[in-house]
């Protein structure tokens, strides 16, 4: 196995080097949150304060340590930092293809800089709300930052899409998409409950009409497991600790 992205190593209160995977503690004595990794078989030559930097460690896992097999200290000025887990996938773009004729304004005088900061709060009001966002992506090169003339409104509810977007397009006259989720917000809140109880957690975030969970390391059967009983695409699995083929 293999560190997904550089860690810290830090003693734990009887002097066992472990790898945080989950982060440090913000205040008091640096120590790992849980859950961390336990190190066997550090290195004898990069002993020393192993505290002052990041590691990409590689080794196999053993229940809940890691026997090292090798070390990468991360440099930011030499090394290139991988994507954070779940990178990718909660950007701002927008889910309905393309009108017939592009996008365009239909009511200039509810696509204002008003309704750009206030219409998330009407959308969140609506009936199966459970998600809002704006895409600018649209805006020219040297354009003006949050300019509603270009802005696509997204929305997503869990029923009546057509209701949805009818009661928005009294209040916005810009681009706008309504899409259907497939889950209620309740329900997303009960799957993000559900996942702590998987092994090896570590955090989840939640997305549109998805959600990311991170964990210490997956075979391939725990994206399984979440697939089964969530449907296939709604929770993807990413291991802190990645398999090494070869």
């Amino acid at each position: 196995m293999k560190t997904r992205d550089p860690a810290s190593v830090i003693p734990d209160k009887d002097g066992h080097l472990e790898l945080c995977i989950s982060g440090t503690t913000d205040s008091g004595p640096a120590r790992c949150l849980e859950p961390a990794v336990r190190l066997h078989g550090w290195p004898s030559k990069a002993k020393g304060d192993v505290t002052k930097f990041q590691y990409l460690v590689t080794g196999r896992l053993d229940g809940a340590t890691l026997r090292v097999k090798s070390i990468h200290r991360w440099d930011d000025d030499r090394d290139k930092r991988a994507p954070d887990w779940g990178d990718g996938q909660n950007d701002y773009a927008t889910l309905c293809p393309a009108p017939s004729g592009g996008w365009r304004v239909r009511d200039a005088a509810l696509t204002t800089d008003a309704q750009i900061d206030n219409l998330e709060f009407a959308a969140a009001k609506l009936p199966g709300y459970t998600a809002f966002w704006w895409d600018f992506s649209r805006t020219p090169s040297g354009g003006r930052d949050n300019d509603p003339n270009h802005a696509t409104a997204n929305l997503m509810v869990d029923h009546d899409v057509a209701g949805a977007r009818a009661a928005l397009r009294k209040r916005w006259g810009g681009a706008l998409c309504v899409t259907r989720s497939r889950h209620s917000s309740a329900d997303q809140q009960r799957i993000f409950d559900a996942l702590t109880q998987l092994p090896g957690f570590i955090a989840t975030s939640g997305k549109w009409d998805s959600i990311d969970c991170l964990v210490i390391a997956d075979d391939g059967r725990l994206q399984r497991q979440v697939d089964r009983r969530f449907g296939r695409g709604y929770v993807r699995i990413t291991p802190a600790l990645q398999s090494v083929t070869g």
